[in-house]
């Protein structure tokens, strides 16, 4: 989790002045991403990442799984995979800035099984900007972050280190 956190605050603190983040992004183009050499790179000399996350030209985090961090405009996305379902619990308990301006939703196992998320506030339009995806939400509803072991226990549903979660801030 200390990598992961490490990440989000970096991320802020290295765009804070210009509060965009165009030019980050690896898997969607003409945006920034971790995926692509030049992004990683960025994020490395900005030290948000450390260079022993790299493997093999992708950034790894500490479960042993890919790591990637994607956004533009206003918003940015932290996207780990191939978590155990252990792993994945105990990351979706964290507290990862709930209640700030910038943090704006969790989402577990993205288009694989049930997802939560805090206001269901989740994708970004072309502006850069949050918008309501009712995909982010178990039936509509709204779930309080941190989770419950209990309600991270539902979410993680995966079998091996399949499980996927995803953290979005927005400026």
């Amino acid at each position: 989790t200390s990598q992961i956190t490490q990440i989000a605050t970096g991320t802020l603190t290295a765009f804070a002045n210009s509060k965009t983040f165009s030019g980050t992004d690896n898997e969607y183009p003409n945006e920034f991403n971790t995926a692509n050499s030049g992004d990683l790179e960025l994020f490395e000399a900005l030290g948000i990442i450390d260079a022993k996350m790299i493997v093999n030209g992708n950034l790894v985090h500490g479960f042993g799984g890919n790591l990637y961090i994607y956004g533009s405009e206003r918003f940015f996305a932290i996207n780990v995979k191939n978590l155990s379902r252990e792993a994945c619990i105990a990351l979706a308990t964290n507290d990862w800035g709930v209640g700030s301006d910038y943090f704006k939703g969790l989402e577990i196992n993205a288009g694989q099984m049930p997802v939560v998320a805090q206001d269901c506030i989740y994708s970004s339009d072309s502006a850069g900007i949050i918008e309501d995806d009712v995909l982010a939400c178990v039936d509509n509803d709204t779930v309080a972050l941190p989770l419950s072991p209990s309600v991270a226990a539902q979410g993680c549903t995966c079998i091996s280190n399949t499980c996927v979660m995803e953290l979005a801030y927005q400026y």
